[in-house]
């Protein structure tokens, strides 16, 4: 089923969960004054299937547990408040934006990395790593930005036995290393770059 939650949560008791389970679909548009810690304990996104969308028109922080699929829409700054783990795909949409960079936090992803935000700059790549971990299924990564995908550090291990394991439909950019430690990367006639003048570098450890 799904849940359309426009208020936030409160007065959470130490045994209380929230559970998104299956193919359940959870809506949070309520834009937050502050983060609620106890959140973090309490909710679960983790069972396959469910999709968690932060779609408030406005500010909100993304609770510190783990996803399989994540959307954030409508609009505003979805600021991570510890590394983020997304088991599924990850979608930014409406013009949403996606800012790890205040918390300095990684991102891990499973599925795909999908921006069809009109934001003009959806993702807030900061210093922090991104790595593809998929085991499950292969997969792909595009945006709608006129100049590709801009990753600060990127790692490439995803072990799905069936090749190409990662394929591009956007130009990608590592603005400081590339690291490719599993999977082959289908380039589909794009590019895929490192493009620090300084230090950045490409590290082949499969």
């Amino acid at each position: 089923g799904t849940i359309q939650q426009s208020g936030d949560f409160i007065n959470i008791v130490a045994a209380a969960n929230f559970n998104n389970l299956a193919t359940g679909i959870w809506n949070w548009n309520f834009v937050q004054a502050a983060f609620d810690a106890q959140m973090t304990s309490a909710l679960d996104c983790s069972v396959s299937g469910n999709t968690f969308n932060y779609g408030a028109a406005g500010n909100q922080n993304i609770v510190a547990v783990s996803y399989h699929h994540l959307t954030l829409s409508n609009s505003g700054t979805k600021v991570t408040t510890a590394n983020l783990d997304v088991n599924g795909n990850l979608l930014i949409s409406g013009t949403a934006r996606l800012d790890p960079n205040t918390g300095n936090d990684n991102i891990t992803l499973a599925g795909n990395w999908t921006v069809t935000s009109t934001n003009a700059d959806p993702f807030d790549e900061g210093t922090e790593l991104v790595t593809l971990d998929g085991t499950l299924t292969a997969q792909a990564i595009s945006t709608v930005l006129a100049g590709g995908e801009t990753f600060y550090n990127l790692t490439t291990n995803n072990t799905f036995p069936t090749a190409p394991q990662i394929t591009l439909s956007s130009n990608i950019s590592a603005a400081n290393i590339l690291t490719m430690t599993s999977g082959i990367i289908n380039l589909n006639g794009l590019t895929l770059s490192i493009t620090s003048n300084a230090a950045g570098s490409l590290v082949y450890t499969a």
